[in-house]
């Protein structure tokens, strides 16, 4: 995940609207934790891994965030 998405909400990031990807599942490292279809409002942590969808494309252009 990139840094600057820590600390935001997935509603405040826009992701489908800005990546054209969807999240569908979070996972937690350090507690281990997946929280399907997670809650949109919901702080995203540092420790947070995001399990995300989309095409070829829009996942290689999130992928080369920072």
């Amino acid at each position: 995940m990139p840094e600057q998405w820590g600390g935001k909400t997935l509603r405040e990031l826009m992701l489908r609207q800005n990546y054209d990807i969807t999240v569908v599942a979070l996972h937690d490292v350090l507690t281990d934790r997946i929280s399907p279809s997670p809650d949109p409002d919901a702080k995203l942590k540092d420790s947070d891994t995001l399990l995300v969808a989309g095409t070829d494309e829009a996942l290689a252009r999130a992928a080369q965030l920072k």
